[in-house]
């Protein structure tokens, strides 16, 4: 068994054929903390590559200081960027007598340059000296990078020495990675300033009337300040900049020299930003406490705010964040009780900023909201928005950041985040926490089991088996322990009958209200029998519906949508009922009909009932003639850029008047309170509430079987186009295919229309998504299969390579703040992963082609190259990880396969002793590429994913390892999971090292002892002892060592405690 003159060393088995340079992680799910929060000196760098583009404007960065008359660098220093850090979140306050800090409508700024006094310390040395005198030295920044030496005075005129030229090409590596970075920090906040002063010369013009002249004059006149004195700083350091010999980066030399601008512009950017939001949230609060004089029976008189002001304030709280106004603003205006406000705010909140909050302000956000829905006064309209924002709330939260905010939140006390009345709020956030687990694979055994019985504690309730085989094995058994067993089908059938009985005997008004306002009286289902069958609802009923609480009303809906249900036995039936069903959301107002729908779709029902329920909720829309003309003109009418659209405001508006909002019930034709009842409504409007349920609809008709698909499309025609108002349209898609994969794998029509009804909603064509033979099949511009080849694979995998690489000229540019992406890459990965989903192909095909297109471009790679290869097999890695399960299990069936090719022979060469492409010199480069491959998917694979590896390795791999190159193979394979493992899982770490072991007995056995690489497999197994489990597997070892042959029982001996070796021999067993 010697082991001269090898190569192979265990250092080989443990390394990763992939360097850390070239494995980026890029998590799958969107994260807004870009947009949320200050920008600081290290995201600088992050911001710079992930607008991408090749500047054209460069920084200039002089020499810091000299040695010996020669100029040097700077050197990174962590002290000075600290500073800057804390300097950049937290920003000084104005100086004194600046009228920044004055509270006057008028009055000119005394000095153009005040506001520089305290930005000086940033930009030049910790001296304070201000810089004056004629000192020529260039300064350095305090945050150690090599900075402009202002030489500016006091009173901020300029100084009289010269700088010198200095040349791109003398930066290194390093510095000018740096400047790009900072180059497009400074081309963001430029934009900004442009973008923000054209939205308050328009949004807030029309505050004139309605807010008194002084407190209007004193906020527009702050940022025509801001912006005045923001040129003033540009204009000035651009007569104090360094100028470039080469004033543009070799990638951008073609493009015009333009003049740098300061990085220093963020502080004046998020000071004015703050100053606005405080002075909108200090007049909001105003309003507020106002309200505490005004009875609460005029809830429907106008308020103090208009549409323009809540647009802009909803837009600066998607660059500031939620802290202050969910902490400050909300409280206010919830004790003062002022219900038009608080309206207002939480459909601000709704429709224009919610899917940019933070996830720790999105769980206090949403605790709020169930405070609201509880009170017992508020009005139905508020009690339906507050339930509305809630809803939209937990839907955006089927992401894997969510489950990791979710597993600290329920550490503590998980009912805080439930609704303790609403079933419905309760059953989306189970369907959120199933989609996420499904995508993220995440672990979840700590908390998981404890969060769903706190649900069904809360509002228990049953689910359907088609609901339950697609979700998670984790859900399944907890949901199904949960399960009630009564069928409660015929008490209800018989408690309706005998309550509609009577009531019908019932002679006097008055009794007949007491016996609907009796909580145990079914009164919505006897209201929905008087109107089938005598065709209208008499004025009694109407009277106690408008005085109904909000919460008996939803209790009082979820028992007629069951009745509905039901009763509806035929097709004359049933087209009666949805009649009925559109009289009362349309004529009579008693409910909206995204609430209705709502109810409906997730309710559980089996069988025949399934069967109805899904033939009502597919038929009830496309019946609807009010809902397809409303959708129809708010699609056609009102755009969707209502930052940028001039007249977006003038159209919304027009289309609120044409149809108003009411959620209080009213008798056709007759004087009803209705309009003074109900709240002024700015953002929302039944077409944006019926989107937000149209996402479940489509999701529970994916999992029914008794899904008529030709229905499905139909619908998707008439309210496909509504998708352009969606807030993350490309996100829910990737999760419906992705998450209901084998409901749509024989269906590829429907994934076409679904794909093409989304993605053609919005405001960029299909090219700008996904690849030109893609968006040909979506518009039937190509016909047949003979495209999906393996050149259209490598345009799609490349699509996803050059989005990794900096400064890439093929990612999209747009304004990321406002985006559902906080960047082009999360939009590549999103997007090439709905292509690969949407294709007419089985999962196992994709994934074939996949990898054949993978061997390709290794073969045709010279070796010169390799580094190219290895950035493909990154990608490739993360998209197998994004992918569903079933792509993942023939990658791990490839794997076997591989191994199971492996043969002894001597012709089968020697292991390498590095990370080349080659594992195994003679075979192909399949074996290094797929190699490569595993350690790049178990890198960006989530803690979930590596549970099931020691269960796959004992069944699958174990027993293929027969020769010792097979052992080596598997060796290198999980050898770079080790230090992973030892981390997150140690008790999965044991486990796989236990068949490592195992693996090494059977091959001794076969291979009678002798071992060509004994040396690198025993120096590997003591690496795993003495720097990972120790003795924790002493006993195990133990048995497995004296059962080896004499050769490796020598050399492992020292795994066994010289204590344990006792009288057994180490020569001949």
């Amino acid at each position: 068994g010697g082991g001269g003159g090898q190569t192979l060393t265990s250092a080989s088995l443990i390394r990763p054929l992939l360097p850390p340079s070239v494995m980026t992680t890029a998590h799958l799910m969107p994260s807004h903390s870009m947009a949320t929060t200050p920008v600081t000196f290290e995201s600088a760098a992050a911001m710079g590559c992930s607008y991408g583009g090749s500047s054209s404007v460069v920084s200039p960065s002089p020499p810091s200081s000299t040695t010996n008359g020669q100029p040097s660098m700077v050197t990174n220093s962590s002290t000075g960027r600290q500073q800057l850090r804390q300097q950049m979140e937290h920003p000084p306050p104005p100086p004194v007598g600046s009228s920044w800090a004055s509270n006057g409508a008028t009055g000119s700024s005394t000095a153009p340059l005040d506001y520089l006094q305290y930005l000086r310390p940033l930009m030049e040395d910790g001296d304070g000296d201000g810089g004056s005198g004629g000192d020529a030295t260039p300064r350095t920044t305090t945050n150690g990078h090599a900075g402009l030496a202002l030489g500016t005075s006091s009173n901020g005129h300029n100084s009289k020495h010269t700088m010198s030229m200095m040349d791109w090409e003398a930066l290194g590596a390093v510095g000018q990675k740096r400047q790009r970075s900072i180059n497009s920090l400074m081309r963001i906040e430029a934009n900004f300033c442009a973008e923000l002063r054209a939205g308050m010369e328009l949004y807030l013009e029309p505050l004139r009337p309605v807010l008194g002249s002084r407190e209007h004059a004193t906020i527009f006149f702050k940022f025509q300040e801001f912006h005045a004195r923001s040129e003033d700083l540009i204009a000035m350091l651009n007569s104090r900049a360094i100028p470039f010999a080469s004033a543009n980066p070799p990638s951008s030399s073609s493009s015009p020299p333009r003049t740098p601008k300061p990085v220093w512009l963020n502080l004046l950017v998020m000071h004015a930003k703050i100053r606005v939001s405080d002075s909108f949230k200090t007049h909001l609060m105003k309003v507020a406490e106002a309200a505490k004089q005004v009875p609460q029976v005029q809830v429907g008189r106008p308020l103090k705010i208009t549409l323009s002001l809540l647009e802009t304030y909803g837009s600066i709280l998607v660059w500031l964040g939620t802290r202050n106004f969910q902490a400050l603003l909300i409280p206010t205006v919830f004790k003062s009780q002022a219900w038009g406000m608080l309206h207002a705010l939480l459909e601000t909140i709704t429709y224009r900023v919610l899917f940019h909050i933070a996830f720790s302000s999105k769980f206090h956000l949403l605790q709020q909201l169930h405070t609201v829905a509880n009170v017992n006064i508020i009005p139905s309209q508020l009690f339906l928005t507050a339930e509305t924002t809630a809803l939209q709330l937990i839907k955006g939260l089927s992401t894997p950041d969510f489950l990791t905010q979710l597993a600290k939140h329920c550490a503590s006390d998980p009912k805080q985040l439930l609704s303790s009345e609403s079933e419905e709020l309760n059953r989306v956030f189970v369907l959120s926490i199933a989609q996420a687990l499904q995508i993220s694979c995440l672990d979840t055994h700590n908390w998981l089991e404890s969060f769903m019985r706190a649900i069904m504690i809360t509002t228990p309730h049953r689910w359907s088996e088609s609901s339950l085989k697609l979700m998670p094995l984790a859900l399944q058994q907890t949901l199904h322990v949960a399960m009630e067993t009564s069928d409660a089908k015929q008490l209800l059938l018989s408690k309706v009958e005998d309550d509609f009985k009577r009531f019908k005997v019932k002679s006097s008004e008055q009794d007949c209200s007491q016996f609907l306002n009796d909580s145990s009286t079914a009164s919505l289902c006897i209201v929905w029998k008087l109107l089938l069958e005598t065709g209208s609802i008499p004025p009694v009923c109407i009277k106690v519906l408008q005085l109904m609480p909000p919460k008996k009303l939803a209790t009082q809906l979820r028992k007629m949508v069951d009745y509905v249900v039901y009763s509806s036995q035929s097709n004359q039936q049933l087209n009666n009922a949805i009649s009925c069903l559109n009289d009362m959301v349309w004529k009579y107002n008693i409910f909206p009909m995204d609430r209705l729908l709502l109810f409906m779709t997730l309710r559980k029902y089996e069988g025949t009932d399934a069967h109805m329920m899904v033939t009502i909720i597919q038929c009830l829309p496309l019946m609807s003639k009010e809902l397809l003309l409303r959708v129809n003109e708010y699609v056609s009418e009102v755009p969707t850029d209502s930052w940028s659209g001039q007249d977006w405001e003038q159209r919304h508006t027009a289309y609120l008047k044409k149809y108003p909002e009411s959620c209080v019930p009213t008798l056709p034709g007759a004087n009803s309170p209705s309009k003074s009842l109900s709240l002024p409504t700015y953002f929302g409007n039944i077409c944006l509430k019926f989107l937000s349920v149209f996402d479940l609809m489509i999701h529970r008709l994916l999992e029914s079987v008794e899904l008529t698909f030709k229905t499905l499309l139909k619908l998707l025609d008439q309210f496909g186009p509504l998708y352009k108002f969606h807030d993350h349209p490309i996100t829910f898609l990737y999760t419906t295919l992705h998450y209901y994969e084998s409901c749509l794998a024989k269906k590829p029509e429907l994934k076409l229309k679904l794909t093409s009804s989304i993605i053609g909603s919005q405001k960029h064509n299909f090219d700008w998504y996904f690849t030109p033979q893609f968006s040909g099949y979506l518009t039937n511009a190509v016909k047949g299969s003979e495209w999906m080849n393996l050149s259209y694979f490598a345009d799609l995998v490349g699509k996803l390579v050059e989005g990794f690489q900096p400064f890439s000229a093929s990612l999209p540019a747009c304004d990321w703040h406002f985006n559902e992406f906080s960047g082009p890459l999360m939009f590549v990965l999103h997007v090439v992963c709905v292509e690969l989903l949407c294709l007419p192909l089985p999962g196992r095909v994709l994934a074939k082609n996949l990898l054949d297109m993978l061997y390709n471009k290794a073969e045709s790679t010279p070796a010169s190259d390799e580094k190219d290869v290895l950035s493909w097999i990154n990608c490739l890695g993360l998209l197998f990880v994004s992918l569903p399960e079933l792509f993942r299990v023939y990658l791990m069936e490839e794997v076997c396969r591989v191994v199971r090719g492996i043969s002894g022979g001597a012709s089968d060469g020697v292991p390498c002793s590095s990370g080349g492409m080659h594992v195994v010199t003679g075979t192909s480069c399949q074996t290094g590429c797929l190699l490569s491959l595993m350690h790049a998917y178990w890198h960006h694979a989530n803690t979930g994913t590596l549970l099931g590896l020691p269960s796959w390795i004992q069944t699958h791999v174990t027993p293929l390892v027969k020769n010792e190159l097979q052992l080596l193979f598997v060796y290198h394979l999980v050898g770079p999971l080790i230090n992973r493992l030892a981390h997150d899982k140690p008790k999965a770490l044991l486990d796989v090292v236990m068949e490592l072991y195992c693996m090494l007995q059977g091959v001794d056995q076969l291979q009678g002892g002798m071992f060509q690489y004994s040396n690198a497999i025993c120096d590997f197994l003591y690496h795993i002892k003495y720097m990972h489990i120790g003795d924790q597997l002493r006993k195990e070892v133990e048995k497995v060592i004296f059962s080896l042959e004499p050769p490796m029982k020598l050399r492992l001996r020292f795994l066994v405690p010289q204590e344990s070796l006792g009288s057994r021999p180490l020569q001949g067993g």
